[in-house]
């Protein structure tokens, strides 16, 4: 991985310093489920655990939603939108991935 840096002042070795940070640091793991979609629902054993997971580095562009439907939820609420395509025992008859 390359990263291109302006330094503001080269004198001062930021440009330097700013590519072995970049270039030291491994790129971030991203969490996804195997289906590359959201987890949002109840605990399957515990209903009172809440699980929003596997955002995969966009769930941002998706939080307030999320917050939302995680917040009916906790509260027992029906939630406002359908979670069908986010339930977790989607994963129930899938094989384990390989590592």
């Amino acid at each position: 991985m390359s990263l291109a840096v302006h330094c503001a002042a080269p004198e001062q070795g930021c440009g330097r310093h700013l590519r072995q940070t970049a270039l030291s640091n491994p790129p971030a793991r991203l969490q996804v489920t195997p289906d590359h979609h959201f987890v949002l629902d109840r605990h399957p054993s515990h209903s009172n655990i809440i699980i929003g997971a596997g955002f995969s580095g966009h769930g941002f562009k998706f939080g307030p939603v999320v917050g939302k439907v995680l917040c009916e939820l906790s509260l027992g609420l029906l939630p406002s939108h359908d979670l069908s395509p986010f339930k977790i025992q989607r994963f129930q008859n899938r094989s384990k991935p390989r590592l």
